[in-house]
């Protein structure tokens, strides 16, 4: 099942840092939850705006675009990191 348009696209991380950003929490705090640099996630948002084909990450939240999720993203990435 295809949880969003162009998730095949993403890597597991990119998914946890989406589901991050659906959760609004900002680059920083991103960087604290999953162990990485501020820099990383940056970057990881970049790809992720890239792949996807969106000009800002704000058009990933439901109330910016309906059309572009349409579940809740598992976090396998995440669990397998916390060891």
């Amino acid at each position: 099942m295809q949880l969003f348009q162009g998730c095949d696209k993403l890597t597991p991380r990119e998914l946890d840092v989406v589901e991050l950003i659906l959760e609004r929490l900002s680059s920083k705090e991103m960087a604290l939850v999953l162990g990485i640099s501020y820099r990383t996630v940056e970057v990881h948002r970049a790809h992720i705006k890239s792949k996807l084909g969106v000009r800002k990450i704000a058009d990933l939240r439901p109330d910016h675009s309906t059309d572009l999720i349409v579940g809740e993203l598992p976090l396998p990435a995440r669990q397998a990191h916390r060891g």
